[in-house]
């Protein structure tokens, strides 16, 4: 059957990337992590060439609750909710770990909230930026943006929680 239309073309966007400080326990959320990855884990099956919990794991931890509404009250006037979020997971990465380039599409905002410094970025190629890895640095952003951790030899764990959260709907 003869294609009657086919278009293929770049459509542009508005795109947001939030980055801010925030106090955390990151001992706190680095035993938890530790913890979990005991109990299941998703190691090296997802885009996460490393260590990775269940995608739910933070989902109802009260500590990474309050740390969102943290964030939240920061962020507030450039982010418009209410949320809900969708998962949660920890993530370890030592060794020559990697996150391959992925997106979450599917959802209104993905983010992360580091727990320690490193020298393995956050880079975001579409928007020509990069997130240095330090002790409760937040970043936010669209689902649909593409980001990536590069291989890195990692002389010390890097550690994370990841999030996807989307805007209740209101009608």
């Amino acid at each position: 059957m003869p294609i009657d239309k086919l278009i293929k073309t770049e459509l542009k966007r508005p795109a947001l990337l939030i980055e801010t400080k925030l106090d955390v326990d990151a001992n706190y959320f680095i035993s938890e992590i530790n913890r979990m990855l005991e109990i299941k884990n998703l190691d090296f099956v997802t885009n996460v060439k490393g260590q990775m919990t269940d995608w739910k794991a933070f989902n109802k931890d009260e500590n990474f609750q309050k740390t969102l509404a943290k964030a939240y009250g920061k962020l507030s006037k450039h982010l418009s909710g209410p949320f809900t979020l969708q998962d949660s997971w920890g993530i370890k990465m030592q060794g020559s770990a990697q996150t391959t380039s992925h997106n979450h599409a599917k959802f209104d905002y993905a983010g992360v909230l580091y727990l320690n410094n490193s020298n393995q970025p956050l880079v975001f190629p579409e928007l020509d930026v990069e997130v240095i890895p330090r002790e409760g640095v937040f970043v936010v952003f669209n689902g649909f943006i593409f980001h990536e951790a590069p291989h890195e030899q990692l002389t010390d764990p890097k550690y994370a929680i990841a999030f996807n959260f989307n805007v209740v709907q209101r009608f």
